[in-house]
């Protein structure tokens, strides 16, 4: 890529291609580059007045973020803005990149918790999958486990049934022995509700899983 360009002309639209197959391979491309100018023209195109290239470029940094979170890292207060934006699309385009991020910037996306809970109340599939990580990541600091994991018990009760054995096997990886038991009894009580062997086989997983973590 020529750095003299803009990053708008390799962005999906502009190119009249409605899959995502440029913005994936552009993004594979500025991490390899270590491109931070166009990392940068990314996230000051989030507020491009075409909502196609705020789309481009979302999804762009969203599969940078997966890949490299700390080029995408500096710009975590611009993605957390995003939070606000009325377009659905930009908003669990957003929460996708702060997954990604929340290792890298555990406290400032932390102290946008209360913000985060709000969008998981009214959430599509995608951006609750990705809210739910953030909360497991969170609860892997020793300062936040006790607040974060009480709204990630909510967020796994509530869950739709296709979402719980995931949410489950993600909670139980940070589960520390005085929450195990509550855990469990959330997993058994939906257990009791389910006939689908893939997910019960899913779920005793999970409790064997517990059962062996805190045998001592």
């Amino acid at each position: 890529m020529e750095n003299n360009r803009s990053i708008i002309k390799y962005l999906a639209s502009t190119n009249g291609r409605r899959d995502q197959d440029l913005n994936i391979e552009l993004a594979i491309a500025i991490n390899k580059e270590n491109n931070k100018d166009f990392v940068k023209e990314l996230v000051e195109n989030l507020s491009n007045k075409n909502k196609s290239i705020q789309g481009d470029c979302i999804k762009v940094l969203d599969e940078l973020a997966m890949i490299n979170a700390e080029i995408v890292a500096p710009y975590c207060s611009d993605i957390l803005k995003l939070l606000h934006n009325p377009n659905n699309r930009m908003v669990w385009g957003a929460m996708a990149v702060i997954d990604y991020l929340c290792r890298k910037n555990p406290d400032e996306i932390f102290n946008s918790l209360e913000l985060i809970m709000t969008i998981l109340d009214n959430a599509s599939v995608i951006t609750r999958d990705h809210g739910v990580k953030i909360l497991v990541q969170l609860a892997e600091k020793d300062e936040y486990y006790h607040i974060v994991w009480p709204l990630y018990l909510e967020q796994l009760e509530s869950s739709p049934t296709n979402q719980f054995p995931s949410y489950a096997e993600w909670g139980a990886e940070v589960v520390r022995k005085e929450n195990n038991s509550d855990l469990k009894s959330i997993i058994n009580n939906k257990l009791n509700e389910l006939d689908q062997a893939s997910k019960i086989s899913r779920l005793n997983k999970v409790l064997k899983s517990l059962q062996q973590k805190f045998k001592h």
